[in-house]
């Protein structure tokens, strides 16, 4: 039976990693974006965004929560007639996002993320910034899109910074169309399926989709390729709450990877 390798990020991200993993598998992908990244232009942010974008070489520290966060909010800047400031640091979580911030001129010096490339969430992230001194990092600028947690913000908080938030980016879930769905529900049909799935969001957009199909008892027979272990525990929960704890995902189903793409071929591919 053929194999299936289901993609489930933005559009052009599923169409690089795509392009990757084509040489070496005979797998079907199937492009299946979750969430539609929607940018939001410099004519709808208030006023006090506008002056976030504006004064940003005022800041101590720019957080960008996602690689789309560091596009989004690079096209704002672009759009306010300015170039990124070299004076503030420049942090992220993910390989991916570290690499978005160099490839927009960021020196490596100024771009701040966790040392350890498996760590990528926001508790490593604090770690670091306090391992480096928090004193240094009063002015921080939250870059997300229209929502996302705010355990972050409180802790910087706590920790004295002054935190401004600002939402360069929308995430909605995707419309599938009827030949998305048929591609599903082949993905299903088969025993050796492998999902991406790199958001919590996403994996519940997902889920709700394979529970209308009333097709969770074959997805939970499936492997999953996550960047953080909370989705995992969220696909997990979802599962066993929709199907009364009778379904249950083993721990090995589950496989852990950091956002560089060299990275998640390899994890795509491991049978």
């Amino acid at each position: 039976m053929a194999g299936y390798i289901v993609l489930t990020r933005p559009s052009a991200q599923n169409l690089s990693l795509a392009q990757l993993l084509t040489p070496y598998t005979s797998a079907q992908i199937i492009d299946l974006p979750a969430l539609q990244i929607n940018g939001v232009p410099w004519s709808s942010l208030s006023l006090e965004d506008q002056g976030h974008i504006q004064n940003h070489a005022q800041m101590d520290l720019i957080f960008a929560v996602s690689s789309n966060a560091v596009r989004h909010f690079s096209r704002l800047i672009k759009e306010a007639g300015l170039s990124l400031s070299a004076r503030p640091y420049y942090a992220a979580v993910g390989v991916s996002t570290q690499q978005a911030w160099l490839q927009q001129g960021i020196i490596p010096a100024q771009v701040i993320s966790p040392p350890n490339l498996q760590d990528n969430d926001s508790e490593a992230l604090l770690q670091h910034l306090q391992s480096l001194g928090m004193t240094q990092f009063k002015q921080v600028l939250i870059v997300r899109a229209q929502d996302g947690r705010n355990w972050f913000t409180e802790q910087l908080r706590a920790q004295g910074s002054q935190v401004h938030r600002l939402s360069a980016y929308q995430r909605m879930p995707s419309e599938f169309t009827p030949e998305q769905i048929c591609q599903v529900q082949q993905a299903l049909d088969s025993q050796q399926t492998t999902w991406l799935i790199s958001s919590i969001e996403s994996a519940h957009h997902i889920l709700r989709l394979v529970h209308s199909l009333n097709r969770l008892d074959s997805f939970a027979q499936h492997r999953f390729v996550l960047v953080h272990p909370r989705i995992g525990e969220a696909i997990q929960a979802f599962v066993q709450q929709a199907t009364d704890s009778h379904l249950v995902i083993k721990p090995e189903q589950f496989s852990l990877s950091n956002t560089e793409s060299a990275h998640l071929v390899a994890n795509l591919l491991r049978s």
